[in-house]
């Protein structure tokens, strides 16, 4: 309604003013098209009259229901005692929706009003100038037209002040024309008298009566409108007084629940009689007490009686409901009538009762006018939700051996859930509650922890897990409740059955995405792999083409909506028993706050680590996409079927994408958390001088590293430096990691690495030569024995894996004649091969050598040494 009251007024701004004459042939012709004008606008405004009266008068009774709920909340406010928590909670929280709810009630009087008091002008100076065409209506045509300004509402002067100032200019430029034409139309008359003909006179009447209606109707509206904004500024004033009290009180519940607690239990304990007595005093008076005098009450005995009776006649209809939905479901549907679903059942008719329950409270909560069913009704529907999802994730996730201990798993946090929300529908009296709630925690926890032992190994992992932490929610519930925090440990049970609910999900849509790529991406994946074989997928990230939605919901969305599930949680809980106030300032509220250094809170905190999931899902995507671009560009560049990971060169580029993509997001973060860079440059500059000669070493990594990465060095390539011969591993700002080819990781400072003359096996063009020296006896044809080994070596030249000659075409194989031996000619066999192949490539050729000769004829000697013995004559011996 407030749409369209707002949609009307408006209309009258627009149609009005509609009318506007240009310059005609005479005034006569002018007189003639404003009275046609004029006579629209009327007919136009006759249309809106009767919707206008109907909106007006419903918006006056939404005023009079507006101060009649004001002054009701006004006196469940201030009546309200501080040991009733549930009841003060509830109280502060009806004050402050309907305040926050005020200023979207109230239509936007301010500007209407302006709007009205410029059209109201300009009529009573279009009257004011039709009246003094001569012959003149008024006495005095020279008189200047006096305008009447009231005196605005307090919420309107700020505007009003300024709109005046400047009609008072527009009106006294109209009153200096107004005066040159008075002046010309003078010296005219002392020409020749200027009277209207007849005709000229009744289109002046008739467009002086138009717009004196119109200028009646405006005059008209403005006046509704200042008394309801009269009316409405003082329900404002009221509200704001109500509002102002119920921050203060709230800022003492939250020191009551959070603070100073409640009556320890050991000093319950001790004087228990007198703590009894009082809580059943208590008791009687909010349950017992029927009637006031011959008022009655709908949040006491009755209404809460009635009240369980109608939740437990839902509950028995939804099971009903449940079960017959589910036999008749079993004739039409056969999956249903297999083993499988069987097995399944229970937890089926669980989700099933669970929905139906919400939606006929939900129905009983649309017909209902009690304020007490409806603020109940609100707590059971959401409960039930949350059930739902529970079992839900249940029915999809676990197997039919499963299910059973699954449900028990979860049983007695549930039935704690729906006792405490309990507790909170019947706004149960302080004193009661801090005798009965520790220990039903206790018996609760005791449950728990039998429920566990029993079917820890009967239920998947994460749901022993959740076992688990509910144990230790309770027991951790338990012990604050005894130490004297009940309503703390209450918010703490609620708080687990959300962040339970929502881990539900959370795990059931991993569940589900998992299923997802098993069915459906991997059949995808596998077309990419076989499409793009030259890629290395054993690298992350290679399918990004393919799997970047996945990736996507893997990587950001379900982390936020893990980080976002625990605030909401805790603000949920809040809201069961009308605390959200104080969970919204906790949340916003900077707990560490210093002036132009940190300004930490909850909610920066949140923000911040959402802000890490998506800043690691664009690197991480960068860094595949620049993956795939540099290889295919390889590929068409050397037309090889593969390529090597030292051909890419994707060092520099992963570094400098991540450097630059979570600098970003540390400059955001520091941004966010009021960080003042000042202060680092402050630092860093101290530190700087400070630490220059001491990180002398370390800068010096930091620059070659740099320069390794851009291009001297790549990871994958073979190197040898320092008698030590492997594959470039990682190269990072302070060193290289190289694995040796006896499988150990040796590291060398870039700095040391950079200033060695190491040898780059790969960088040129990924050959090595390969010497194997070989003797034949004397005698032998040379020139025989080369062309043998050269026919029997062509059988190694093959391609490798990457589509690589092993050995280089170019320089071919090659025997060569390289020295006479004491036994032996020496040949050696020259080739270029592939570093990676050397080695095996090696052992295969030496083989193939030695067979070759042998097969052959062709003696390899045997290396020869001729021992003389000298002989002493026994007379030479000394004795």
């Amino acid at each position: 309604m407030k749409k369209k009251i707002i949609a009307v007024l408006v209309s009258f701004l627009v149609v009005v003013p509609s009318f506007a004459v240009l310059n005609e042939k005479d005034l006569s012709q002018t007189l003639s098209v404003l009275r046609y004008e004029l006579r629209t606008t009327n007919i136009q405004m006759e249309r809106y009259k009767g919707f206008v009266s109907r909106s007006t008068a419903m918006q006056h009774d939404q005023l009079v229901h507006l101060m009649e709920r004001c002054n009701e909340l006004s006196l469940m406010l201030y009546s309200q005692k501080q040991d009733y928590t549930f009841d003060l909670t509830y109280a502060l929280d009806e004050v402050t929706r309907e305040y926050r709810a005020y200023g979207q009630k109230r239509l936007p009087y301010d500007k209407i009003l302006s709007s009205l008091d410029i059209e109201i002008e300009r009529y009573k100076r279009l009257i004011h100038t039709l009246k003094c065409l001569p012959p003149a209506l008024i006495d005095n045509p020279n008189d200047s037209l006096s305008l009447n300004y009231e005196q605005p509402s307090d919420s309107l002067l700020a505007i009003r002040d300024s709109l005046l100032q400047e009609r008072r200019k527009v009106h006294e430029k109209l009153l200096a024309d107004m005066a040159k034409v008075q002046m010309q139309a003078q010296k005219m008359d002392s020409v020749a008298q200027f009277v209207l003909d007849s005709t000229a006179r009744a289109d002046r009447d008739s467009c002086i009566l138009y717009a004196q209606s119109l200028l009646d109707v405006f005059e008209l509206s403005k006046s509704q409108i200042l008394d309801d904004n009269y009316s409405y500024d003082d329900a404002d004033q009221r509200l704001k007084e109500a509002y102002d009290y119920a921050q203060n009180r709230y800022r003492l519940v939250q020191k009551n629940i959070f603070v100073h607690g409640q009556t320890n239990y050991v000093r319950i304990l001790k004087n228990f009689r007198q703590n009894f007595n009082l809580a059943m005093r208590d008791t009687k008076d909010k349950y017992s007490r029927e009637y006031f005098g011959d008022v009655q009450s709908e949040w006491r005995g009755p209404m809460v009686i009635g009240l369980i009776g109608i939740v437990l006649f839902y509950l028995i209809l939804a099971v009903i409901l449940a079960a017959v939905l589910v036999k008749v479901a079993m004739k039409y549907i056969p999956y249903l009538r297999t083993g499988d679903f069987k097995a399944h059942k229970p937890v089926f008719l669980l989700l099933t009762g669970s929905v139906i329950f919400a939606v006929t409270v939900l129905i009983a909560r649309a017909a209902a006018d009690q304020h007490f069913f409806r603020m109940a009704s609100v707590l059971l529907v959401d409960y039930a939700l949350m059930l739902a999802a529970v079992f839900a994730s249940l029915l999809i996730r676990l197997d039919s051996d499963q299910i059973r201990p699954g449900i028990m798993a979860y049983t007695p946090i549930i039935i704690l859930a729906i006792t405490v929300i309990f507790f909170r529908i019947i706004f149960i009296p302080n004193r009661l509650l801090n005798i009965v709630f520790p220990p039903l925690l206790a018996i609760f926890a005791i449950w728990q922890y039998l429920v566990w032992k029993k079917n820890k190994t009967r239920v998947p992992k994460a749901d022993r897990f959740y076992m688990m932490a509910s144990l230790v929610v309770i027991t951790a519930s338990c012990i604050v409740s005894c130490v004297g925090y009940v309503l703390i440990a209450i918010q703490f049970v609620i708080w687990w059955l959300f962040q339970l609910t929502f881990i539900q999900a959370i795990t059931t849509i991993y569940y589900l995405i998992g299923l997802f790529k098993d069915k459906f991406m991997a059949k995808r994946m596998r077309a990419y792999r076989i499409k793009h074989s030259y890629l290395d997928f054993s690298v992350p990230g290679t399918t990004i083409e393919v799997s970047w939605f996945y990736d996507l919901v893997i990587m950001v969305v379900m982390p936020i909506a893990g980080v976002l599930s625990v605030p909401l949680s805790v603000y949920m809980a809040a809201n069961v028993f009308d605390l959200s106030e104080v969970i919204l300032k906790f949340i916003f509220y900077p707990f560490l706050n210093y002036e132009k250094i940190i300004h930490l809170s909850m909610s920066k905190i949140v923000v911040v680590l959402s802000m890490y999931y998506i800043f690691r899902y664009l690197i991480y995507v960068l860094k595949s996409a620049y993956r795939v671009w540099k290889t295919r560009r390889e590929i068409g560049k050397t037309g090889q079927e593969k390529i090597q990971a030292n051909q890419l060169n994707l060092t520099l580029s992963n570094n400098m994408i991540s450097l630059f993509g979570w600098g970003l997001y540390i400059i955001i973060a520091l941004g966010m958390l009021k960080i003042p860079t000042s202060a680092l440059k402050t630092i860093g500059a101290g530190l700087a001088a400070g630490m220059g000669f001491a990180m002398k070493d370390i800068l010096n990594n930091f620059f070659y590293g740099i320069q390794l990465m851009s291009g001297r060095l790549r990871v994958g390539d073979k190197v040898e430096c320092d008698g030590v011969r492997g594959t470039v591993d990682s190269i990072n700002y302070q060193s290289t990691q190289i694995i040796s080819e006896e499988g150990s990781i040796m590291a060398f400072p870039n700095a040391n690495l950079f200033n060695k003359n190491f040898k780059n096996l790969t960088k040129n063009h990924s050959y090595e030569l390969l010497k194997l020296p070989f003797g034949v006896k004397y005698g032998t044809d040379v020139d025989m024995v080369r062309k043998l080994i050269v026919k029997a070596l062509k059988t190694l030249q093959k391609k490798d894996v990457y589509g690589n000659d092993i050995v280089d075409p170019k320089f071919g194989v090659q025997v060569r004649f390289m020295d006479f031996g004491d036994n032996s000619v020496n040949l050696s066999v020259y080739q270029f091969v592939t570093v990676e192949s050397k080695y095996s490539y090696a052992s295969k050729a030496k083989e193939i050598i030695y067979n070759t000769l042998n097969s052959n004829g062709i003696e390899i000697p045997f290396p020869q040494r001729d021992v003389y013995v000298k002989t002493v004559p026994d007379s030479d011996r000394k004795v």
